[in-house]
């Protein structure tokens, strides 16, 4: 985020202000601010949040360019940043004593009212002027509580997590993205409850998974998640992630520093069997299946010894629906996830030869320098397609690529090839 977001932000501030509302910087500007002046560690600030009290209403008719995000937030774009606007609020899941398939909202009056309606103390901070003032001096236990790295719920854990189990899977993204600890009363409260994240929503608990290995610390995080017995919790009579219980996650260790690798996180801990327990949450749209899917069938292809052999893994690889620049992102991924968990020269070179065979050849129709009209010249009742398929797959497995004369030699010969098979089908 730009040097200049806080200054942005307070203009904005007090834009609402202005219209005699309250409003205030809060969520991770304070809390990453905070912690890039405590730790070396320095992490980017990637949302900007606004809290106020003014109607929902009055917000979007003030920021009439804005983007609805939920029923009590909008997103809006002021001094080259996006600012998430927020209305004082809190959700409530657990009402006389039953979990609320869908949960309400409560508006908020205050400021104070909605930062102790936070999960987290470290979420808590809130700014309106003086930003980060004599930050070194302060006592203030949440900013004690970024100090030494302590994620601490707040008010009372056992009451808070019972109200809203989430708070047992927030507190592990924020594990994952911090690297920070829990204190001893939130670790007590969170073994004591585990088996309580049954009660929330399945898409729910999958996208905080899916946050979870998104961050840097994610060795970390998963490991403790293991030990608490976590991935052992029956939701609608199965466990959560059966395989993960006993899983290795020494690989995990390779992706720390590397945010935002979630493809390749979940091809190295599920395989095409264990993939189904993901399934069930509703979280990896066509794309990010096709690609998980992809990883995990190919983890183990670098193994070959010959070009022709890293020619035939990758042709054996394709499907109908990829093209030349799916391929190469596929590829690129794969040797960035080898590369991170097999460190050594060997696996640098077989990258190498990896990527190196996918460009010596053409593997896609679209690659071919020949026009419909070329093969139709040898023989107009000839299938086209047939036709430059057979052709691709020579130029893939021929031991030197060859000249464009022999190439034109070798389209006639798949053309008289593909009309003997023609006849053959129809006699």
């Amino acid at each position: 985020m730009a040097d200049n977001s806080f200054e942005a932000a307070k203009a904005l501030v007090k834009l609402i202000n202005a219209q005699n509302y309250e409003a205030y910087i809060t969520g991770d500007l304070c809390l990453l601010s905070i912690h890039n002046k405590f730790h070396k560690d320095r992490l980017k600030v990637r949302t900007i949040t606004i809290a106020t009290n003014m109607d929902m209403d009055k917000m979007k008719h003030m920021f009439s360019k804005h983007i609805d995000d939920s029923p009590y937030s909008i997103i809006v774009s002021f001094a080259n940043n996006y600012y998430k606007l927020v209305k004082y609020h809190k959700m409530v899941y657990y009402h006389q004593g039953i979990y609320l398939n869908v949960p309400y909202v409560e508006e908020l009056n205050t400021i104070e009212e909605y930062a102790n309606s936070q999960d987290f103390s470290i979420q808590t901070i809130y700014v309106k002027d003086n930003f980060l003032t004599n930050i070194y001096e302060n006592s203030n236990p949440k900013i004690d509580d970024i100090r030494n790295k302590i994620i601490r719920i707040v008010g009372n854990p056992e009451e808070r997590i019972v109200q809203n189990p989430s708070i047992i899977l927030n507190a592990f993204h924020y594990m994952s993205k911090l690297g920070y600890q829990f204190d001893a009363q939130t670790m007590s409260v969170i073994m004591q409850n585990i088996s309580l994240i049954k009660h929330i929503p399945l898409k729910q608990i999958g996208d905080i998974f899916l946050e979870i290995i998104s961050e840097k610390h994610v060795y970390k995080t998963m490991s403790v998640m293991q030990e608490m017995g976590i991935f052992n919790v029956e939701i609608n009579g199965k466990k959560l992630f059966p395989h993960l219980q006993e899983k290795d996650f020494e690989c995990l260790r390779a992706f720390e520093k590397h945010a935002n690798m979630q493809t390749e996180i979940i091809s190295e801990l599920f395989d095409k069997e264990s993939l189904d327990e993901l399934l069930q949450f509703d979280i990896l749209n066509d794309e990010m299946l096709k690609e998980i899917k992809w990883l995990i069938s190919n983890k183990n292809i670098y193994g070959n010894k010959t070009d022709n052999e890293w020619r035939e893994v990758i042709y054996n690889s394709i499907d109908d629906s990829m093209d030349i620049h799916y391929m190469k992102k596929l590829i690129l991924k794969n040797n960035l996830r080898q590369k991170l968990t097999h460190k050594s020269k060997e696996t640098e070179e077989q990258c190498k030869q990896l990527f190196f065979n996918l460009c010596a050849r053409p593997y896609f129709i679209e690659q071919l320098d020949i026009n419909d009209e070329d093969i139709l010249k040898i023989d107009r009742n000839v299938n086209v397609n047939n036709v430059k398929k057979m052709l691709l797959k020579q130029l893939i497995f021929t031991d030197k690529y060859p000249k464009e004369d022999k190439i034109k030699e070798m389209l006639y010969n798949c053309v008289r090839s593909e009309c003997g098979e023609k006849t053959e089908k129809s006699e």
